[in-house]
């Protein structure tokens, strides 16, 4: 009687695992929900499918993207979506960098974040004499924060905070590029 022989051959096949993102437009508003990508697309590969969906010209040189959950943000378009570290369900936030556009004299432009829930919105022009308490009416919903609760401002180049809304811009120390952290006080 004739023996058969089965040989099992083990194979590892590592599967590229595809995760869906949130594409959206900061200008306009314009969303696409569920952009399927790998971890190694690149920015570019990813205007190139989906920037006709959310509004965006992909041939204009100053484009910023940036992961909203973490903050973290490029205008290279060679960038890897690992290296944004977004993750399945984030959203990608693509947006026009005015840095290039003229602005009325004295204006500065200042990222805001909301250092509890990591929210933020980019490129907020105002005057070196608007108060805390204006920004904050301006965008506290965006930033998710209740402006009925004590405030903590804190100017993230200089380290100077307060709590007064009287305080201007500018008396924080607030200059073009800067950030301003803004959170509800958790030990009030």
């Amino acid at each position: 009687m004739d023996k058969e022989l089965y040989v099992v051959i083990e194979c590892t096949v590592k599967v590229k695992e595809i995760m869906k993102l949130n594409l959206m437009n900061k200008q306009t508003g314009e969303s696409y929900s569920n952009a399927s990508v790998l971890e190694e697309n690149t920015i570019e590969q990813i205007l190139k499918e989906y920037a006709a969906d959310i509004g965006v010209d992909p041939q204009r040189h100053n484009l910023l993207f940036s992961n909203n959950r973490t903050g973290h943000e490029t205008s290279n378009r060679k960038a890897a979506v690992r290296d944004l570290d977004l993750k399945d369900g984030d959203v990608l936030v693509i947006l026009q960098d005015n840095a290039c556009q003229d602005d009325p004299e004295g204006i500065i432009k200042i990222d805001l974040v909301n250092r509890l829930n990591g929210k933020f919105y980019l490129n907020v022009r105002l005057y070196p004499e608007n108060s805390m308490a204006q920004i904050l009416t301006e965008f506290a919903k965006e930033l998710g924060i209740d402006p009925r609760k004590n405030i903590l401002f804190l100017n993230k180049r200089t380290g100077k905070e307060t709590e007064d809304r009287s305080v201007a811009a500018g008396e924080l120390g607030l200059e073009t590029g800067d950030v301003l952290v803004i959170c509800e006080d958790v030990y009030a």
